[in-house]
């Protein structure tokens, strides 16, 4: 696999179900944010991150900063979630039960070195 983002394949035995998730650099967390927490039905992420959201937009409400504040702090946690999310994600589903279900060794081993599994 020559790509710079590979994929990896978690599936659930229990629920019979399956996720698809990139390795590294993540195009839909910059662009939707919390909301691919909410998809993915990771709602105890989402309300992490969304907690947090709420409480860094604080000071633009109290001492009227303005919305440019506001879009900052947006930017600044979709940045951070589009490197980070899906290490948060995968690491989350394998603490859940999750298992790799890919063939791809290449990926499964770059994946447990990105996201810090043993």
């Amino acid at each position: 696999m020559e790509d710079n983002n590979p994929f990896v394949k978690l599936k659930n035995a229990t629920q019979n179900k399956e996720k698809k998730l990139t390795v590294g650099f993540s195009i839909r967390f910059l662009i939707f944010g919390v909301l691919v927490f909410l998809v993915r039905r990771q709602f105890v992420e989402a309300g992490f991150f969304l907690l947090v959201f709420a409480i860094a937009s604080f000071p633009e409400i109290e001492l009227n900063f303005g919305e440019f504040y506001g879009y900052g702090v947006q930017i600044s946690m979709n940045i951070f979630l589009s490197i980070k999310g899906n290490k948060i994600s995968g690491r989350s589903l394998i603490r859940n039960g999750w298992k790799f279900s890919d063939n791809d060794e290449k990926a499964i081993k770059l994946a447990k070195e990105k996201w810090a599994l043993s």
